[in-house]
């Protein structure tokens, strides 16, 4: 049997093995990010950062550091659990969300380049966030539990419905109303998903 043929079967049997293991990690992890999203768009909202570049660095800043805290937090998990961090499942979660990452920040770049300012150009960037953020988490709902998957379903759909209305009916709302949206996606929508996988989790044997 080819290693690479053994690295799937493992990939498969660590999967199953520890379902409710990746319930209890997530849960913190989208707490965390949920919070740090919340706290972003109401200062956001508050400092008036409605410039383009200063939207798009305010953003790009909170995401680094909540997927710092991320890290961090799965590390401590599996370091608490005596096992390593750098396992097969995390290599294939990491090789499945890394292209739609990858496309969020190129967009990012490729759309500080263009003529486009104002509302509409944080209306693109906005639609073009929750695109990315949605492909990313239903590339990872392969390997994790299947709530991710339908997270990515809801911000995918989010991303279609807010590049309709604003981009495709002209309708879209002010730069300073997008931290709202962010708050209330980004922020909301990983508390919400957060509880869901604590009330939804199977009790722990004693």
């Amino acid at each position: 049997m080819s290693e690479e043929v053994q690295e799937h079967l493992l990939v498969i049997r660590t999967l199953m093995e520890r379902a409710a293991l990746y319930r209890r990690a997530l849960a913190p992890v989208f707490f965390v990010s949920g919070a740090l999203g919340v706290a972003a768009g109401g200062v956001g909202w508050f400092l008036r950062i409605v410039d383009f570049r200063a939207f798009a660095l305010w953003w790009l800043g909170i995401a680094t550091v909540g997927t710092f805290f991320s890290i961090m937090l799965v590390r401590r998990q599996a370091w608490q659990a005596r096992e390593s961090f750098w396992t097969p499942p995390a290599r294939r979660i990491a090789q499945a969300v890394l292209p739609a990452w990858a496309a969020g920040f190129a967009g990012t770049w490729f759309l500080s380049k263009t003529p486009i300012e104002g509302s509409l150009a944080v209306a693109l960037l906005v639609v073009g966030w929750h695109t990315a953020y949605g492909l990313a988490l239903l590339s990872a709902g392969f390997f994790t539990p299947r709530g991710v998957w339908r997270m990515g379903m809801v911000f995918f759909g989010v991303a279609l419905v807010m590049g309709i209305v604003e981009i495709g009916c002209g309708w879209f709302p002010e730069a300073r109303m997008q931290h709202g949206v962010m708050a209330a996606t980004f922020g909301l929508g990983h508390l919400l998903a957060a509880a869901w996988l604590r009330v939804t989790e199977p009790a722990r044997r004693l």
